[in-house]
């Protein structure tokens, strides 16, 4: 019999990071929470108002004032931060 046929690899795995759903849990690479995430705000001018986002279906620019108060409903959501990305009219713009 050749050398390799008697070897225990073939019929033994290594499993001692995954033998119990525990360790699993403890090795897992992907694993995605609400914590993990920013969520990206579009800020208009103005009060009291707000504008939906033709390009991105369901995402809307919001004044500052309402901006708050999403902002706030996304922290207690788990979403610790917000990238803010303000709407500038080309009349304020320079170059």
């Amino acid at each position: 019999m050749p050398e390799f046929a008697r070897s225990p690899f073939p019929r033994t795995r290594m499993r001692r990071l995954r033998a119990k759903p525990f360790s699993r849990d403890l090795n897992r690479e992907h694993r995605l929470h609400a914590n993990d995430f920013i969520l990206p705000m579009f800020v208009i001018e103005g009060e009291h108002c707000t504008e939906d986002v033709a390009s991105m279906p369901g995402v809307k620019r919001y004044s500052i004032d309402l901006l708050c108060d999403e902002a706030a409903s996304a922290h207690a959501l788990g979403i610790p931060a917000v990238a803010l990305f303000p709407v500038v009219s080309s009349e304020r713009k320079s170059l």
